[in-house]
């Protein structure tokens, strides 16, 4: 798989790879956020429970959706910024 994309970043650019990357990550990411117990059993096999707008909110949950923000962050940077240098 790496040589593949090797070769993708070679034809465009290493920040094109570097987001597709990315924006895989964060759909896994998406799909870690959104498991609950009931459908992500291995994910929540020690879990703690909280409550925000009547919501129950795990652990899990909460780390990936903040991973989530900083994977948004690092492809709007690529995007914006490191794009533009080249």
């Amino acid at each position: 798989m790496s040589i593949l994309w090797g070769r993708y970043a070679d034809k465009t650019s290493f920040a094109n790879m570097l987001e597709k990357c990315s924006i895989i990550l964060g759909l896994g990411v998406i799909c870690a956020t959104l498991a609950t117990p009931g459908n992500g059993k291995i994910m929540f096999s020690l879990y703690y429970g909280l409550s925000i707008f009547g919501f129950k909110i795990y652990a899990q949950q909460a780390v990936s959706a903040i991973s989530l923000l900083f994977i948004v962050i690092m492809i709007l940077y690529t995007k914006f910024v490191i794009k533009k240098l080249y």
